[in-house]
């Protein structure tokens, strides 16, 4: 089983998984760009409004959450960096 750990993602087992988007929570004003910008649903505001990784195995790494993110609450790692 593929079991590497990734910067912010900890040990990540599912082999399928290409990338992990962290979200540092205190960091997150909950302005909801990250989320409506995200073209595959991988982010949504939770019950405190703020930004959670609703679909993890949807991502496919643009960085577009992160690059938007005013607060830099966003960060992506991508699997094949992280080897």
């Amino acid at each position: 089983r593929g079991v590497k750990s990734l910067p912010n993602c900890g040990m990540v087992a599912e082999e399928s998984m290409k990338n992990c988007i962290f979200v540092e929570r205190s960091w997150c004003k909950g302005c909801g760009l990250c989320a409506s910008f995200c073209a595959k649903g991988v982010l949504e505001l939770d019950g405190e409004g703020k930004a959670a990784v609703a679909h993890p195995e949807l991502c496919v790494g643009c960085g577009t959450c992160e690059r938007l993110c005013p607060d830099l609450a966003v960060a992506v790692s991508r699997m094949e960096e992280a080897s």
